[in-house]
């Protein structure tokens, strides 16, 4: 049974429920990939999806925005889970089961690996939301987080928007620590970036315009999640942040 299927829940709310109930094991995102690309609109998206799992979605700039910087959003698509000694699911094949408890989503005998299925919801529902006014946009989803950051590793940057777009990662970094030489995802993608750059002659230092977001809570971090921190984040980060790049 669906916890947020009433018609005020927020949209973002339900896509992370969904996201929780697919199994997202690292090396085995195929389903995860799956619903990612079932949200692409042919009409308004382009997506590509390589032989490593990682998945690009660009989505046009709004009438106004087109000459304003653009923007990258990356999250992971894979989690690694912690479960329970006594529990017996085969998370590499099934999802979890959410508990609510007032403000709080947990999941039933293992980590919640919130970190990266609220980066996952939130971009997923961008994708979703006509109503969100942005510059050109590129959502990347990378695969196979562990053991090595393979997928990121593997990913061709040069796909990626050049020059001094703005990076914005969705995956419990917090701003001021991000990890711009490699050792996560984002830093691997941020490394290549730098290496395509130079290889063109073009100028490198993007550091002022990358953005990291911590999104889970401090004290039990994987474990749950507020209910309010996803959509205040989803607002904060979506609707605010994204308007005022006019200003930057």
């Amino acid at each position: 049974m669906a916890i947020f299927d009433r018609p005020d829940d927020e949209p973002v709310l339900k896509i992370f429920e969904e996201i929780t109930r697919i199994p997202r094991y690292s090396g085995k995102e195929e389903m995860i990939g799956e619903y990612v690309c079932a949200h692409y609109n042919k009409d308004i998206h382009k997506i590509m999806r390589d032989d490593h799992g990682n998945i690009l979605v660009s989505l046009p700039a709004s009438k106004g925005y087109e000459n304003d910087k653009p923007i990258i959003i990356h999250s992971r698509l894979d989690m690694i889970y912690e479960q329970d000694s006594d529990s017996e699911r085969d998370l590499t094949k099934e999802g979890l089961d959410l508990i609510k408890a007032g403000d709080r989503l947990y999941a039933e005998g293992s980590s919640l690996g919130a970190s990266s299925a609220v980066g996952l919801a939130m971009m997923i529902s961008l994708m979703d939301d006509p109503s969100l006014v942005h510059p050109k946009l590129q959502l990347l989803f990378t695969a196979r987080t562990y053991p090595e950051t393979e997928g990121a590793k593997k990913y061709d940057t040069s796909l990626l928007f050049s020059g001094r777009a703005a990076f914005i990662t969705l995956t419990g970094v917090k701003e001021g620590v991000f990890p711009y030489e490699g050792g996560s995802d984002a830093g691997e993608i941020i490394s290549s970036m730098k290496k395509d750059a130079e290889s063109f002659g073009m100028d490198t230092d993007i550091d002022p315009c990358i953005m990291g977001f911590d999104i889970t809570d401090p004290d039990t971090p994987g474990e749950w999640v507020r209910i309010s921190s996803v959509t205040d984040m989803y607002h904060e980060v979506f609707v605010k942040l994204i308007a005022i790049r006019r200003a930057l």
